[in-house]
């Protein structure tokens, strides 16, 4: 926060209270076992392998004050959802964590609650949304998004990733498309180790685009992963800060241009 007071970046913007998710928002995509276990933490790590394969999977860890943080943060992205599909603004931006796009019924990945699924179930539900549109860019494929909307024609679901990581083990090629009335509504795109720049813009330009056109979305989520940033060396890719910026940029005008119907983006960091 201190970097982006200094670029001056926050004097551009405006902040808004939120308040913890509520938890009756929370079940509409989570079991209350799940919650249940988030309101338990932290645990130990004999309480932690008990849980195992129930509602906690590989890489959650939590201490003081995780419980807090992940309401938090599942607040900070409904309220951004309300107040984009209530058209105070265009576009709104959740820096939080504990991020959630690994989150299912288990949470695993580092990641407790799926925030950017809660807020579109909640546009959907409270805001009658017919047409959200998700888009994840990450190096790791988001598993837990793609579980929870698999069976839905209401979210579309959309997701560029790295191909050949170990983690997670999901449905995450270009034949997975989808389930009953969902079929088609799930697309996936898988890209080789080392992709930069060049690589995603062309995802961007030659496939979310007409995607989003024939969609025609009401609000478009965006759970934004940079790990495939140059120099990570477990992303192991080499998109640029440049590249990012243009992705984004691409993604907050453009898809509002290519759907007119389209209310917002909420962009949500990973």
């Amino acid at each position: 926060m201190n970097t982006l007071n200094q670029d001056g970046v926050l004097d551009r913007t405006e902040r808004e209270p939120f308040d913890s998710a509520d938890r009756e928002i929370i079940l509409a995509v989570n079991d209350p076992e799940q919650l249940d276990y988030v309101d338990a933490l932290p645990m130990t790590d004999e309480e932690q392998d008990a849980k195992f394969s129930q509602v906690a999977g590989v890489s959650v860890f939590s201490s003081e004050g995780t419980t807090e943080a992940i309401y938090s943060a599942a607040g900070a992205v409904i309220r951004g959802s309300d107040l984009v599909v209530e058209e105070y603004y265009e576009t709104a931006f959740a820096i939080i964590r504990p991020p959630g796009h690994h989150a299912h019924k288990i949470s695993e990945g580092f990641c407790f609650l799926n925030n950017v699924a809660i807020a579109t179930q909640h546009v959907v539900d409270h805001h009658h949304i017919e047409r959200a549109l998700v888009v994840d860019f990450d190096v790791h494929h988001g598993n837990g998004t793609q579980e929870l909307f698999y069976g839905s024609k209401q979210v579309l679901f959309f997701s560029t990733h790295r191909r050949d990581l170990s983690y997670p083990a999901s449905k995450s090629s270009v034949n997975d498309i989808g389930d009953g009335v969902g079929l088609g509504y799930n697309i996936n795109v898988p890209l080789k180790k080392g992709f930069n720049d060049v690589d995603m813009l062309y995802v961007c330009d030659q496939l979310l685009g007409p995607v989003a056109t024939a969609f025609k979305p009401e609000v478009v989520f965006v759970s934004a992963g940079y790990d495939a940033g140059e120099g990570e060396t477990i992303g192991g890719c080499n998109v640029s800060a440049k590249g990012f910026g243009t992705i984004v940029r691409k993604v907050l005008i453009g898809l509002i241009l290519y759907c007119k119907c389209c209310s917002g983006v909420l962009d949500l960091p990973l």
